[in-house]
């Protein structure tokens, strides 16, 4: 699956959260378009997103069906408030 990310406890290297098929969602246009779309909540400490892309479909440069929302391609990250 491209593009994907997931998250790593900077303390342990351990993965703590991951973009799987199972926990997304279709994203519109190409079949191969998947959005997670809810919150990951995680105690204090130390963490690295990683994102893989393989370049042929990505944010300005698709070779199929855009998803509905391409502005938003990618990770987002944001603070509880």
């Amino acid at each position: 699956m491209y593009d994907y990310a997931w998250i790593e406890n900077n303390q342990t290297g351990r993965t703590v959260w991951e973009m799987t098929w199972r926990n997304t969602l279709p994203a519109g246009g190409a079949s191969k378009n998947r959005l997670f779309d809810d919150i990951v909540l995680l105690p204090p400490g130390s963490y690295t997103v990683r994102y893989i892309t393989d370049g042929s479909h990505s944010a300005g440069d698709w070779n199929a069906a855009p998803p509905k929302d391409p502005f938003n391609w990618g990770v987002i990250i944001s603070l509880a408030q």
